[in-house]
């Protein structure tokens, strides 16, 4: 009962606004697998059951119409300090390691953020697991378990292989973490999270960083959105320095 304009939503191809009625409407993308919005600064991040940020719903692609509504809880103020936890790598490749992640890792998040004079926020740089698909959901679990919201983007180790003919690709992740390609806002600063790392062929190692052209034209709709004035974080798993893996020299692999 209570429209919010001014909300940018994604179907992680295109991005649109609320209008004054809180609605906002476009036509899906046929490759579109969720339908989320970028968090205002005015509002909480909601958690899932879970505890892992709560702020897409996949599709249903049987549908040709669908309304999918969302409900934002409001702070009490904007939050113009904060701190933003970055946790790199964390890779576990067998059980005992996803269990000392969970137990040791996340303890110390837990234990960091609860110190803080200011709100804490947190983002997994990727390698969530170490080629491991079937320990993703229980390494999602642990990132709820840090008392506070800390979203994921994928790294060249959440690339899964489907068979041998075909390139890896980070469709199991998104089946279990949601959107690679998302953003959200705190006080004066708009912190985008992309998956920045490009397999065109077999091997693990043989991957190049950059992003598509897809990802390319959702970024400059998620930024237009964004006034000028505003910090912008940009998060990946491939630093932008000496880091764009065995085949790559450049980041824009696909302009």
């Amino acid at each position: 009962g209570n429209p919010v304009e001014g909300v940018v939503v994604s179907d992680g191809f295109q991005c649109v606004a609320t209008d004054a009625g809180g609605v906002y409407e476009m036509k899906r993308n046929a490759a579109a697998e969720y339908v989320y919005y970028s968090v205002p600064a005015e509002f909480k991040i909601r958690t899932g059951h879970d505890g892992y940020p709560d702020f897409y719903v996949r599709l249903d692609t049987s549908q040709q119409k669908i309304r999918q509504d969302f409900t934002l809880e409001r702070l009490a103020g904007v939050e113009r300090s904060f701190r933003l936890i970055c946790i790199g790598d964390p890779q576990p490749a067998k059980a005992e390691e996803a269990t000392r992640f969970e137990r040791e890792a996340m303890v110390d998040v837990r234990r960091t953020a609860t110190a803080s004079a200011v709100p804490c926020y947190g983002v997994a740089l990727g390698d969530i697991t170490g080629e491991k698909p079937d320990l993703l959901a229980g390494v999602r679990r642990s990132l709820g378990t840090a008392g506070i919201p800390v979203f994921a983007l994928p790294g060249n180790h959440d690339k899964y292989k489907v068979d041998d003919a075909t390139p890896r690709d980070a469709s199991y992740f998104r089946y279990t973490m949601g959107p690679v390609d998302y953003s959200f806002n705190r006080g004066d600063v708009h912190v985008v999270s992309m998956d920045n790392v490009i397999h065109s062929c077999k091997a693990s190692a043989d991957y190049e960083g950059g992003f598509t052209a897809a990802q390319y034209a959702w970024l400059k709709q998620d930024l237009s959105f964004v006034p000028k004035d505003k910090m912008v974080i940009l998060c990946v798993h491939i630093p932008f320095r000496g880091g764009w893996g065995t085949n790559s020299a450049h980041a824009d692999a696909d302009k």
